[in-house]
């Protein structure tokens, strides 16, 4: 590939779009960067020079927003980064691919709709065998089965979203009286804080080959790893690989925690991750699509003995006013 490739990556604002941005400046590949923000105070919008303002995930003509930004600026791969956004792109992929000839890394809607409700998520590790915890939709039925089994604490989440949003761990049966019958939500038991979480990612070829594994022991901050240390465990580097190949996703990322030499699994991401950056010291995603679905390449498994312990920090960007006005500018009309 000689020319540069145009390539565009919403949600630059989250550390998700801007893994992914940082994750392809260190391959090798010669890239016109194309990013993508509804929120003017975004930091990358500032760092880069085609950034654009788009419309929220929310609006109704979101997705026709961003075929018109595709075809404006020859935009031949897509990387949505947004959560909410994903199962749009999964259903939109093909379609977009035939009307503009643009590439979106995304999964399968039928997989989108596995790692995006975290009750289908439990039916599908469940059945497929894999350790996770008991959990239940938060209708009557099940807030009467986690009574009669009044083991706490449990955890009540939302069954779609990210990060630490809306959820509420209960310690007793009074708290558990408090809860609403409400099918959006499920309860689910929580796993012991002695234990330590772990997030997991997969990168599968076209053929569901394995071709890069990374097993990250994490501590949160604000709902995001905020310092990670890189696990040399074949085991576990196994059980999330054959969760990602049951499921037939060319990128997976696996959260949960350890329990001896187990991992109980609580969540699956059918996305790039937050931690897609930290994960390009063992092997770079966003490069490998690359490499695979522009170059033809074959790949060949990523294995390193390299380990490494990431600690996030904040850093500031300066800007002016005429900046901001021009971004402004530049994105109307697209």
């Amino acid at each position: 590939m000689n020319e540069p490739l145009n390539i565009a990556i919403s949600g630059v604002g989250g550390d998700v779009g801007q893994g992914v941005v940082k994750s392809l400046e260190i391959s090798e590949f010669d890239i016109n960067f194309f990013l993508l923000s509804s929120d003017l105070d975004s930091a990358f919008l500032y760092l880069y020079k085609d950034t654009f303002l788009s419309p929220r995930v929310a609006d109704p003509n979101y997705l026709n927003f961003i075929k018109r930004f595709i075809v404006k600026f020859k935009i031949q791969l897509f990387i949505p980064t947004i959560d909410s956004e994903i199962s749009l792109f999964a259903e939109a992929a093909q379609e977009i691919e035939i009307e503009t000839g643009c590439k979106v890394f995304v999964n399968s809607s039928m997989a989108t709709a596995v790692t995006q409700d975290k009750w289908e998520t439990f039916k599908f590790l469940r059945d497929s065998g894999f350790a996770t915890p008991h959990t239940v939709v938060q209708g009557s039925l099940g807030l009467a089965e986690f009574r009669e089994r009044s083991h706490y604490p449990i955890i009540s989440k939302p069954r779609k979203g990210a990060g630490s949003k809306n959820i509420t761990v209960i310690y007793n049966e009074a708290q558990l009286e408090e809860l609403q019958n409400n099918h959006d939500y499920i309860i689910q038991d929580y796993l012991d804080d002695k234990l330590d979480e772990v997030t997991c990612g997969v990168y599968l070829d076209d053929t569901l080959n394995v071709v890069g594994v990374s097993v990250l022991k994490r501590k949160l901050k604000n709902g995001s790893t905020n310092l990670a240390e890189r696990l040399f465990l074949p085991k576990i580097e196994y059980e999330v690989s054959e969760v990602a190949k049951k499921l037939g996703t060319k990128y997976l990322n696996v959260q949960g925690k350890l329990d001896g030499n187990n991992i109980v699994i609580f969540e699956l991401n059918g996305r790039l991750s937050g931690t897609v950056s930290m994960v390009s010291k063992i092997f770079n995603a966003p490069e490998l699509y690359i490499r695979e679905n522009f170059n033809g390449e074959k790949l060949q498994r990523q294995e390193t003995t390299h380990g490494f312990v990431s600690i996030r920090f904040q850093e500031e960007i300066y800007t002016t006013v005429g900046d901001m006005e021009q971004l402004i500018q530049r994105s109307q009309g697209i």
